[in-house]
Parts: C-alpha cells; structure tokens; sequence
C-alpha cells in the first residue's frame, strides 16, 4: 500500500474500537478523570438537596477516597501514557 497515516481530527476517531480485538491499539489517548464530585456523590448530593432527595432504595456511597487524594495518580498516568491536550476549561485545577 502507499497510502499516507494522518492525524485524526475529530472525535470519531478518538472511539475505543467495539469489534472484535484492537481496542488497546487504536484508543487515541482520549482518558478522562471523575471530578471531585463523583468520589463525594453521597455527601455533596444530602449537603445540597437534602437526605430526602435519595430513594432510600437507592445504593449511593461515597467512594471513601477524595479527588485530592488521587489528582496525585492521575498526574502520574497522564504523564506515563503521554496525554497531553488542552484541559477542560471547566474541570477542576490540576496541580502540574
């Protein structure tokens, strides 16, 4: 073949591959971290609406580790795997 690789440019080629095998191969360093919110969802979500928002057969916990603690592993990760990119204007402050 003497086709020529390009970069991809939009976000259809940044899909984890759903056929069969290949997935690790072609995920496109697309990796996103939880906010602090979804380690703190239980108490976040009484301290703002109240414990009777939660359906009492809802199983909703905390996950027993804050983003703080792990912004740390993250840093590391995205440095190992070589993400690099712009980080959402909107996501928490990132130490490094």
């Amino acid at each position: 073949m003497d086709e020529t690789a390009l970069p991809a440019r939009t976000r259809d080629f940044l899909e984890t591959g759903t056929d069969l095998g290949g997935g690790g191969v072609h995920w496109a360093g697309a990796t996103y971290r939880y906010w602090p919110y979804d380690f703190e969802i239980y108490s976040k979500t009484v301290e703002k609406y109240g414990q009777d928002k939660i359906p009492e057969d809802m199983n909703l916990q905390d996950w027993g580790i804050t983003y703080d603690e792990m912004e740390k592993y993250y840093d590391k990760w995205e440095k190992t795997a070589g993400i690099s990119g712009e980080q959402d204007p909107l996501a928490p402050e990132r130490k490094n």
